[in-house]
């Protein structure tokens, strides 16, 4: 699979579809402030880890708090301004993952999905 970088247009395209998973990498301060609605946060470091826990395990699935996330699965990442989670996107994409970076983070996000401002 390969990292792919969307506009908020797509996003909230994919995030409107059921089963997509949306994570937000940023620390649990700015996540609070303001979030994409239904997304989930953990932080980039939780997340590498949890990738590479699995690729040693050889498992081709991932636990985000209690969802498995299968290869399958439309990822959805964000970060503040979009550096980290493309970083992650790659990563996530390298391992086999179905995942998309929202391009410019929450900071450039124009969408229907944000809460608090």
């Amino acid at each position: 699979m390969a990292c792919e970088i969307i506009n908020s247009m797509a996003f909230d395209r994919y995030a409107a579809v059921s089963g997509v998973i949306i994570i937000d990498l940023r620390n649990e301060e700015e996540f609070r402030k303001k979030h994409i609605k239904g997304a989930v946060n953990i932080s980039s470091d939780r997340l590498d880890e949890i990738l590479e826990r699995s690729r040693r395990m050889g498992q081709r699935t991932i636990k985000i708090n209690d969802r498995v996330c299968r290869q399958s699965d439309i990822i959805l990442l964000y970060c503040s301004r979009g550096a980290q989670s493309f970083l992650m996107c790659r990563k996530m994409a390298m391992f086999g993952f179905n995942v998309k970076s929202l391009s410019g983070g929450i900071e450039r996000y124009r969408g229907r999905y944000l809460t608090g401002r």
